[in-house]
């Protein structure tokens, strides 16, 4: 039941950061003030998403570097991520009929530029983030070298941020609008897999190498230090409307390098099948949102479980991971 891992404290965290992400679509805050919900929602939960690429990179882009493992892991990874993204999509195809999605204008151009960059479902756009971050960084790397790679992909990421959480200053310099302009005709935001999930899972390969890990004491302090400097950055951003998607922001990448080493002294053991729970909710998720609704109403529950938004969050989270479970035990079964 229990498998011995060395950075057990990964697959914990995934789940918390599963439970994040369904913050950051359910706003669990609301009911309680905007500023809170933007603390938590808009902010603190942002270290979700760019944690599940550096747990990617942490066991992918090492031995792309030549140090240790096999080159054969990115090819299985994208394939598997694929898969996986395949099947997210079916499960999410009758939603997306149901709600007129394939009778758009330049359906065929909005369906390619969903597939490869926005994600078929709104959440889904990690999946296709991961899959070119992980074919770009993994490129960079096995090239140029881990340093120049995080470089690079910093570069890129700059110019996500730009793209992202200060579009609307940006939007003042004329050059600058316009190649933003001509990048929203090809993707809807720029927290994708060519600006977005490079760098991370870049610095999560770097942190592969355990000389690279700081002690608990500074990865600590560097967190507390970043994390505050990274809610100063969004809450000092905020008065200007400059955001496009508050998503991407500069202090968020020193904020999860001390994060991340912070969690790769969190060992022990770990369930076996944590690691495929968090990834079912991250996936399922939407859909408990979408279920809940006529479910609160047949019930006749809807002020709490619809217009209370704290226990919305809870109730999402519970029938996610209830589900997840239930998947797991019914694989258990057939295997």
């Amino acid at each position: 039941m229990f498998e011995k891992k060395y950075y057990a404290g990964i697959d914990y965290f995934r789940m918390i950061a599963a439970l994040l992400v369904v913050t950051i679509h359910t706003r669990p805050l609301e009911s309680f003030g905007k500023t809170a919900d933007f603390m938590l929602s808009g902010i603190a939960a942002r270290v979700a998403v760019p944690f599940f690429f550096m747990a990617s990179g942490f066991f992918l882009l090492f031995g792309c570097a030549g140090h240790t493992g096999d080159a054969g892991k990115l090819f299985r990874f994208v394939k598997k991520t694929a898969i996986v993204y395949a099947a997210a999509t079916l499960l999410y195809l009758p939603v997306n009929i149901y709600r007129g999605y394939f009778s758009a204008e330049n359906i065929v151009s909005k369906v390619m530029q969903d597939i490869v960059f926005d994600g078929t479902w709104y959440h889904l756009w990690y999946l296709p983030a991961s899959v070119a971050g992980a074919a770009i960084a993994g490129v960079l790397v096995r090239k140029a070298g881990l340093k120049a790679s995080l470089a690079i992909t910093g570069i890129l990421y700059v110019i996500g941020v730009f793209g992202d959480s200060y579009l609307g200053i940006v939007r003042q310099v004329p050059v600058l609008s316009d190649f933003y302009r001509l990048t929203f005709q090809v993707c809807d935001y720029t927290r994708n897999g060519i600006f977005f999930a490079p760098v991370f899972l870049a610095l999560g390969g770097y942190l592969a190498d355990r000389k690279r890990i700081l002690s608990v004491k500074k990865s600590l302090c560097g967190f507390l230090i970043t994390f505050g400097l990274l809610f100063a950055e969004a809450v000092l951003l905020r008065p200007f409307e400059a955001e496009h998607h508050d998503s991407m922001y500069f202090f968020l990448l020193p904020c999860m390098y001390f994060l991340f080493s912070l969690i790769l002294h969190w060992k022990g053991k770990c369930p076996v099948w944590f690691k495929t729970v968090s990834l079912i909710v991250y996936i399922i998720h939407p859909m408990m949102i979408i279920l809940l609704r006529p479910a609160a109403k047949l019930l006749a529950l809807q002020q709490p479980l619809l217009e209370n938004s704290l226990i919305h969050y809870a109730a999402v989270c519970l029938l996610s991971l209830l589900v997840s479970v239930l998947c797991i035990l019914r694989g258990g079964k057939k295997r």
